[in-house]
């Protein structure tokens, strides 16, 4: 087993310390330089690089919703906005909402014939099921897998009685002649359990390289039906499980092992309550019949905040800037906002600026804003969405205009031209993906720009250091010049 596993762990942390340690490691990492904040009636590649360092810098810490750190980019938001003169709704650039965070909070106990094991050192449940003192004995299934006909399948536990029992078992399904399909994470394992009438599961799941480490992350519990509990369980914790086995385990062929322990565990959960908040400003129009229709330009300004994990000897602390996602856009709304206030020709409708909390938690910000609009729906012409714009790559930039051949695609194009060096991709798609999306629900004509995702996307290597500055700049004139044909166009 501890060969096995040695080598599975290996590989994990190898991949979880890659992703985290090192913000800017195998990063495509641009020229950092200081960068002074300038009023200008232009859109400038310093201020948005400014904006963007500011806004993913660690003090920030990862502007998760309902956090200071978002509290703090709204601020300055708000600022530049009444700096600029920008109008309010109802007297206020703030519209609070709350929600109820979108993962719930899972604690828990272990005792192991009557020892309490350390939360978090030795195990962490992972599934948001409550159990009340889920008291049980122990068998060993390896992978949860068994060969029939020379092929692995999956365990139907037909030669084992696993009712009112825990069920220990590998998290990973590593094994390396399974067959892709059966390659999978532990959800089916968990319904053959639960269907066998498992009390619950013991998922060993640890890496040894990192002196133990759980990570606590889920397995894609949200659309499954979980009524028994998993438990995830250090490495250690299962070693001193087996011991009590008298003999040793046969990972592969799965011969089951009885161990003669008695395992009680309560699971806790709670589902939060999260306060966030959108931005909105305004500025107004100036034709006399045309001003109270409107363009919107909107994109969300939190993220993912600081992400935990946790040894056996300490916990560890990532923070997940968000530079691009959606740093990025933002930086977009305030030098579009700035350029259109400092004066230039008269716009004809109004534009409507809005920034979004609480996108990572459901686009939840934008659906409340959505069944809150501060303008009747149908004085809204257009929506234009700006989410990862700092990855100009190649110079593509993806356009999403949900449906296809609709006039905003086509005016997008025709603007384009003069942007011989952008590559457009037009790819309309329905995917619920990103805050212009409950806009179209509202049969408002939506377009979504982005340059699309790369490797540090959610991840803390997604830092200001990473982003081409130069790009933004030139795909920002872009979207500036389809808020101001929008503004001005007569015609609906």
């Amino acid at each position: 087993m501890k060969s096995i596993m040695g080598k599975i762990w290996i590989i994990m942390f190898l991949a979880f310390f890659y992703s985290c340690e090192g913000k800017n490691k195998g990063a495509v990492v641009h020229e950092e330089r200081d960068s002074v904040y300038r009023t200008a009636p232009d859109i400038l590649e310093d201020d948005v690089r400014y904006h963007i360092s500011l806004l993913a810098s660690d003090s920030l810490e990862g502007r998760k919703a309902g956090s200071a750190g978002e509290r703090k980019a709204g601020e300055y938001i708000k600022n530049k906005f009444a700096g600029w003169g920008l109008g309010k709704f109802s007297g206020d650039y703030d519209h609070p909402f709350s929600f109820l965070s979108r993962m719930k909070a899972i604690e828990g106990t272990l005792f192991i014939d009557g020892v309490e094991a350390v939360y978090r050192r030795d195990f962490i449940p992972i599934v948001p099921v409550d159990s009340s003192n889920v008291s049980a004995e122990v068998i060993f299934a390896g992978f949860g897998y068994k060969y029939s006909d020379k092929q692995l399948v999956l365990d139907d536990y037909a030669d084992i009685d696993v009712r009112n029992k825990w069920l220990m078992l590998f998290e990973e399904s590593s094994l390396p002649d399974a067959h892709p399909r059966l390659k999978q994470n532990l959800l089916n394992r968990y319904e053959m359990a639960k269907k066998k009438g498992a009390s619950g599961i013991l998922a060993i799941h640890t890496d040894k390289a990192s002196g133990g480490a759980l990570v606590n992350r889920n397995f894609g519990y949200s659309s499954a039906d979980y009524t028994i509990p998993v438990i995830r369980i250090s490495q250690k914790t299962a070693d001193s499980l087996l011991n009590r086995a008298n003999a040793p385990a046969n990972t592969l062929n799965n011969v089951y092992q009885y161990i003669p322990v008695n395992v009680s565990a309560s699971v806790y959960t709670r589902q939060d309550t999260i306060h966030s908040n959108n931005i909105i400003a305004c500025l107004e129009g100036q034709d006399p019949v045309l001003k109270d229709e409107y363009i919107v330009i909107g994109a969300h300004h939190d993220h993912l905040g600081i992400v935990k994990a946790y040894t056996v000897f300490d916990e560890k602390q990532f923070i997940y800037n968000g530079a691009d996602d959606n740093a990025s856009g933002v930086a977009g709304i305030l030098e579009i906002a700035e350029k259109l206030a400092s004066g230039g020709e008269p716009l004809k409708r109004s534009v409507i600026f809005m920034t979004f909390g609480a996108e990572e938690e459901g686009l939840k910000g934008s659906r409340h804003l959505c069944e809150n609009l501060p303008v009747p729906a149908s004085k809204i012409k257009l929506m234009v969405n700006l989410d990862m714009i700092g990855r100009l790559d190649s110079y593509k930039l993806f356009v999403n205009t949900v449906d296809s051949g609709v006039p905003a695609e086509k005016t997008v194009k025709m603007l384009s031209a003069p942007y011989t060096d952008l590559r457009l991709i037009f790819s309309p798609n329905k995917m619920r993906n990103s805050d212009h999306y409950p806009f179209y629900e509202k049969n408002i004509p939506v377009v979504m720009f982005t340059t699309g995702p790369h490797k540090d996307y959610h991840t803390p290597n997604d830092t200001a250091g990473t982003l081409n500055y130069a790009g933004e700049k030139y795909l920002l004139d872009l979207v500036y010049d389809l808020i101001v044909h929008a503004a001005l166009r007569v015609e609906n």
